[in-house]
């Protein structure tokens, strides 16, 4: 199992490839932005002529709840620290207070938001009879009961979300269009794969943005 994704995009957007079909316009549509946004990050390309298989980057919108340009929140919990939760994500203290403007260290509480700066995840996900499970790169797993319609997936996490209109419902989206992971009461499309909301809960913190999503 490969759960290495190229991730060579700027924080803020996330990778694509083009396939058949393909316009700018209707991927300004599909990702909720804008044509001259995707000219904007993609320097050089010509919209007339996109090539099958090449890669862009998709701008990211920006989000309500809370403004994060990598989209990638961590929800504080009990005993953590600034410096526990760099330790996790791979990035430094400095990096999390840059990114998280106005905050003091020592102040942190249960049920804060942060925005996490993107870093080589130390994990990946594999779905295989639904079973959900977690895959270190230490070589510790976690497995978790899961519904599962996508039998073949090959993708990553490109979007952490928290809609503040429903209560903090978490979901993670992919890069295939309308599928994502979710707890059982946010699911909005047919190919969303289903958790638990408890295990929903644990996986939104544990699971960086650019993490492998594959099927075994």
């Amino acid at each position: 199992m490969n759960c290495n994704y190229n991730w060579n995009c700027k924080p803020g957007s996330f990778p694509y490839k083009i396939q058949k079909g393909d316009t700018l316009y209707a991927l300004s549509k599909r990702y909720k932005t804008t044509v001259e946004r995707l000219l904007e990050v993609n320097p050089g390309i010509d919209p007339s002529n996109l090539q099958i298989d090449s890669q862009i980057c998709i701008p990211l919108p920006l989000e309500k709840y809370p403004t994060c340009m990598t989209t990638n929140y961590y929800v504080v919990k009990e005993n953590d620290t600034i410096f526990s939760i760099s330790k996790y994500f791979g990035v430094t203290v400095k990096q999390i207070l840059y990114s998280n403007m106005g905050i003091e260290p020592e102040n942190i509480y249960e049920g804060m938001i942060l925005c996490i700066p993107i870093a080589p995840p130390p994990l990946c996900i594999e779905l295989c009879n639904n079973i959900f499970k977690l895959k270190y790169t230490n070589g510790v797993e976690e497995s978790f009961r899961c519904i599962n319609p996508n039998k073949k997936l090959s993708s990553a996490v490109v979007q952490k979300e928290l809609d503040s209109s429903t209560g903090g419902k978490k979901r993670l989206n992919l890069l295939l269009p309308n599928v994502s992971i979710v707890s059982e009461d946010a699911r909005k499309n047919q190919n969303d794969i289903i958790l638990s909301n408890e295990v929903m809960d644990y996986i939104f913190n544990k699971t960086p943005v650019g993490t492998g999503v594959v099927s075994c």
